[in-house]
């Protein structure tokens, strides 16, 4: 699976099964960084903030043979080409998502403002992988660091990949450094994609997580 960061809350993810082929997820496609998905491929478009879905494929086009991309802006459970997406109703009518994918799960908190509840939780229990804002609140988006790095302990992945690390303020993984010193760890910086396997994410006990910054944006 492979993590493309474009900029804000824009990612470009692709999932690739011997079976049913590549599956290409857009998250987050507006905005001012959408511009870099400018034609580009995707078979899902997802977005956070109870935006309408016809602007999830303002810039996108479809990756399908029929012509189509499933854009998805609400709570729910969803399916392409066997790869899942599960919507979680965040606070301020916000949305998150669980991914399934390559026998990866992905916790996709772009939507998040505040600490999750138990329910919320419960919903991604067992996620390998989470990505979440680093950078604290923005104009009434993101997580305060300390409430970012409470999500992350009582989820438990593998891979933590900061995404809005920057403001106009801070260079590009200032955002991810602050978190980085909240959970104790050394942020793996990344020229703008990054790539795992199931081996990866499945580790034994003891295994460091792993932080992962971005410095191309």
């Amino acid at each position: 699976m492979t993590f493309e960061y474009i900029g804000g809350d824009v990612l470009l993810i692709s999932s690739k099964r011997k079976d049913t082929g590549e599956v290409f997820v857009a998250t987050d496609p507006v905005g001012p960084f959408s511009g870099g998905l400018r034609s580009r491929k995707a078979d899902v478009a997802i977005g956070s903030f109870h935006q309408p879905q016809s602007d999830l494929l303002d810039v996108i086009k479809p990756a399908a043979t029929d012509g189509t991309v499933l854009a998805i802006t609400t709570p729910g459970e969803f399916e392409r080409n066997t790869f899942f997406v599960t919507g979680v109703e965040a606070a301020n009518g916000n949305t998150m998502y669980r991914f399934d994918g390559e026998e990866i799960a992905i916790a996709y908190l772009a939507g998040a403002t505040e600490a999750l509840t138990q329910h919320q939780l419960d919903m991604f229990e067992g996620v390998h992988v989470v990505i979440l804002p680093a950078a604290g609140p923005v104009s009434g988006k993101g997580l305060a660091i300390d409430v970012a790095a409470e999500i992350v302990r009582a989820l438990e992945p593998a891979v933590v990949i900061g995404i809005r690390t920057h403001s106009a303020l801070h260079p590009s993984l200032k955002g991810a450094e602050m978190l980085a010193k909240a959970l104790e760890l050394p942020v793996n910086v990344q020229e703008g994609s990054y790539r795992l396997t199931r081996a990866n994410v499945v580790q034994g006990d003891g295994a460091a997580m792993q932080l992962i910054g971005f410095a191309t944006r």
